[in-house]
């Protein structure tokens, strides 16, 4: 046995057989795997943000989120308000209105979602459309 798998646990080998048994037999989705495993390595802005795009659909409609998806997420300290949010949303120029007009409400329950005064912002960046057939 080598010296280090002897010293306080450090190199120290683990059974194949107890590798077999922490995994199961039940099929799980890779999405599954791959969003718990992000969240390890970005933190909690990831978690934050996944759960948003999750529940975009209802935060600012079908019709609208077809067009426009948040893109980032940042933080703003804010005396006697704490740590805010401030998620910036990726959509097309011609739809600016309708986003702006809705801002409020999609802020509204963005933090009805999150269960707090989550959001202090949305600010919106206009992208590029790709597609000349069908620019919205």
């Amino acid at each position: 046995m080598a010296q280090a798998e002897r010293g306080k646990g450090e190199g120290r080998v683990v059974p194949f057989s107890a590798t077999v048994q922490i995994m199961s037999n039940t099929p799980k989705h890779i999405s599954t795997h791959l969003h718990g495993l992000a969240g390890k390595l970005l933190g909690e802005e990831w978690r934050i943000l996944s759960r948003i795009i999750q529940n975009w659909p209802g935060i600012v409609g079908n019709g609208l989120a077809e067009h426009g998806a948040p893109a980032s997420l940042g933080f703003v300290n804010r005396p006697g308000f704490g740590r805010q949010a401030r998620i910036t949303v990726d959509i097309p120029g011609a739809l600016a209105p309708q986003f702006a007009m809705q801002e409020e409400v999609m802020r509204q329950r963005i933090n009805r979602l999150m269960g707090y005064e989550f959001v202090e912002k949305l600010v919106f960046r206009h992208k590029v459309e790709t597609d000349r057939e069908n620019p919205l």
